[in-house]
C-alpha cells in the first residue's frame, strides 16, 4: 500500500517536471530570441547595412513606421521594398564588430612579432 502512494504523488510531480523543463530549455529562449527579434525590425533605420532573408545586401533609404516594407538600395539608383520581417541582421554593427576583433588580432600579431 505504501509503495502506491508513493508513486501516486511521484508520477504527476514528474509530469509537472517535466513540463518546467519543456519551459526553460525551448520556451522561454524561444519566446525572448522572437522577442529580440521584433525589438530588431522596429528599430531599423535610414542608412543601416543589412542583409535579407534571402541574402541582399544593401542599405536602407527609407523607413516608414505606419507600413511593414522599407525602401532598399541594393546598387546605384537601383532600389527595391522589402518587408521588414524579410531582414534578417544589421551588417553595420556585425562590421563594427568584424573591424575591432581585426584590429585585436592585427596588435596581438605586431605585438607577438615585435618580440
Amino acid at each position: 500500500m505504501a509503495g502506491s502512494d508513493i508513486t501516486t504523488f511521484l508520477n504527476p510531480l514528474l509530469f509537472i517536471g517535466m513540463i518546467l523543463v519543456f519551459y526553460l530549455l525551448i520556451f522561454r529562449p524561444q519566446m525572448k530570441k522572437a522577442k529580440e527579434q521584433q525589438n530588431f525590425w522596429g528599430s531599423l533605420t535610414k542608412g543601416q547595412k543589412v542583409v535579407t532573408t534571402g541574402g541582399m545586401h544593401g542599405k536602407i533609404t527609407q523607413v516608414k513606421d505606419d507600413v511593414d516594407y522599407v525602401l532598399m538600395e541594393i546598387a546605384k539608383d537601383t532600389v527595391v521594398k522589402v518587408a521588414k520581417t524579410g531582414i534578417s541582421q544589421d551588417l553595420s554593427t556585425s562590421l563594427q564588430v568584424n573591424q575591432q576583433k581585426a584590429k585585436k588580432a592585427e596588435k596581438i600579431e605586431t605585438e607577438a612579432s615585435s618580440e
